[in-house]
């Protein structure tokens, strides 16, 4: 028996070995992958000066950690190993590696303080897969989630994600990451919210003090980072001396869609392959173009343009009933459906909800009038495990927010809406707090368990968190009982 059990117990290390090793190779086999289909815009003859120039500079001593900023990092095994894979890259996929980190720089109008390797994260959560889903509702290249998407612009409806599109999703990335940094303060705690969600890293925060902040992290997070560390290693031996310019878009013909159209119209209408059709607008999860509610931009080949505009009205009308039978409107109506309503959009209006003792999603949900599932797709909220303290949004159309009033009390609801001002007559001071070396609203925050970083930042009227100054004095409210 013992004998049986020492062959498996080697039989399980040997499992997890391989799976690891197959983890960090797989990384790199999609990465040479996705390398040729990120970079389609660019010809082979724009990487010749790359290739016939290329820089290489190899460290002499073995590093043992790399930089975010000023932050230090740690290069585990496994961030050598995947970065010994980059190594073996050839010498035209290691210039278009070069070039997206370039792409990534540049598209994401990163603030001037933003470190330069934050542009390597992409590349750490996707392999570049503009298609990437990851554990958390994260899509696209940057595995941006739908709320954090939909704080800083439109990220899409039921038939059209916009966060499929690398520079959208890139701008949207940096604004959030940008709001996190302002909350942390650090780049580990800020990367790791962004990858799954601030309440969530808030807990592991509170809850592993005297711990590594990694060893308590899950395996995918610590992966991503791996590979960041590998890339921003790499990139040290690799650096970009060559003058990149984004590569010129294949020539195309942009159209304006501001009625219900099914893709299957406009190729056999235009005679153009459907398939080419998907392939330039893969920001549409669906075969239905949607621009009714909310006008929607197209792309068609060259040349193609015009004929659309002349030809629009037979599009419209061809095999409509095939297309959208009726009594199937609300099916496809992504005014109606947006899981939840979705895109919230100019029509609604954020309420800032505190869990009490003795809530639950359901109740919740009833006394606002929406569904569990919204308030969960709103908050990130996997299951319906909440706790009394948290704070959760509801967004309701402003017509019915008077309505929403009459069902909950003055101390259930920390903002009305996303429009109230702060109102100190319903406060008590409590102290000032003069800001310290390294602080940041979030670690302010933790001194005060009644307080939250975006209320402490509004009682003092602060709508740059990054404005913080050493010796700053700050106002500490509590709401009066």
């Amino acid at each position: 028996m013992q004998r049986f059990l020492l062959i498996l117990l080697k039989f399980s290390l040997l499992t997890i070995i391989t799976s690891q090793n197959q983890a960090q190779i797989s990384i790199v086999n999609d990465l040479k992958k996705n390398l040729k289909i990120f970079c389609n815009d660019c010809n082979e003859e724009y990487f010749s000066f790359c290739t016939e120039n290329y820089n290489h500079r190899k460290n002499t001593a073995l590093a043992s950690y790399v930089y975010i900023g000023n932050e230090k990092f740690a290069i585990s095994s496994r961030a050598e190993k995947i970065k010994n894979e980059l190594d073996n890259l050839r010498l035209s996929e290691k210039c278009k590696l070069k070039y997206c980190y370039f792409y990534f720089s540049k598209v994401s109008d990163f603030d001037m303080s933003f470190p330069k390797e934050i542009a390597l994260l992409p590349i750490a959560i996707s392999a570049l897969d503009i298609n990437h889903t990851t554990n958390y509702k994260g899509v696209g290249v940057w595995g941006l989630q739908y709320v954090p998407a939909a704080k800083f612009d439109f990220p899409g409806d039921i038939n059209f994600d916009n966060r499929l599109n690398p520079q959208f999703s890139s701008k949207t990335a940096a604004k959030y990451l940008s709001h996190l940094y302002t909350i942390y303060g650090r780049w580990d705690y800020t990367i790791a919210a962004y990858l799954t969600s601030p309440i969530y890293i808030n807990k592991i925060i509170d809850s592993s003090r005297d711990e590594n902040f990694f060893s308590v992290l899950p395996e995918d997070i610590i992966q991503i980072f791996d590979r960041l560390v590998a890339l921003i290693y790499w990139f040290e031996e690799n650096p970009i001396t060559e003058s990149f310019n984004l590569c010129p878009e294949k020539s195309i013909d942009t159209v304006k869609i501001i009625d219900k159209i099914h893709f299957e119209q406009i190729a056999a209408v235009l005679n153009i392959d459907i398939a080419e059709l998907k392939n330039l607008n893969n920001v549409f999860i669906s075969e239905i173009i949607d621009g009714k509610r909310r006008e929607k931009i197209f792309l068609l080949p060259a040349g193609y343009g015009q004929k659309f505009y002349e030809l629009y009205d037979s599009i419209c009308s061809y095999n409509v009933e095939k297309y959208f039978p009726k009594g199937m409107e609300n099916i496809t109506d992504s005014s109606k459906d947006l899981n939840p309503p979705h895109v919230p959009g100019p029509d609604y209006e954020k309420i800032y909800y505190i869990i009490v003792s003795g809530d639950n999603l359901g109740s919740i949900a009833q006394k606002f009038g929406v569904k569990i599932s919204e308030i969960q797709e709103w908050n990130n909220i996997d299951g319906t495990k909440i706790y009394a303290g948290q704070e959760i949004v509801i967004w309701k159309k402003k017509g019915e927010i008077n309505q929403v009033r009459n069902n909950i009390t003055n101390n259930e609801v920390k903002f009305q809406t996303n429009k109230q001002n702060f109102d100190p007559s319903k406060y008590e001071l409590v102290e000032t707090y003069e800001v310290k070396k390294g602080d940041s609203a979030y670690k302010i925050a933790q001194k005060y368990s009644w307080a939250t970083a975006d209320e402490i930042l509004e009682w003092n009227g602060i709508s740059d968190p990054s404005k913080l100054q050493v010796g700053q004095k700050l106002k500490i409210y509590r709401k009066k009982k």
